[in-house]
């Protein structure tokens, strides 16, 4: 499902959950945050990054929100070191 808004904000044919909350792809992940699959990966390992699984095809998708909140953590975390 696409939406006007969201598809100006993150990108093209994202899916919404049954709260209408944007939900992406590792892939996609790695667009906004600009890093690597594998650190994606490392920080759904870790719990830093909460995910789930939709189904056997799809793969992992991530919150928008959640990974909002990590592009947060990480401002504060570069505002803290200067």
């Amino acid at each position: 499902m696409t939406q006007s808004g969201i598809y100006s904000r993150y990108g093209k044919n994202m899916e919404t959950n049954a709260d209408g909350n944007v939900v992406m792809t590792v892939k996609d992940v790695c667009k906004k945050l600009k890093c690597s699959q594998t650190m994606v990966y490392n920080m759904i390992g870790s719990g830093k990054l909460p995910a789930f699984r939709l189904g056997c095809r799809k793969g992992i998708r991530v919150n928008s929100r959640e990974v909002d909140r990590i592009m947060a953590e990480l401002i504060d975390d570069d505002a803290l070191e200067e």
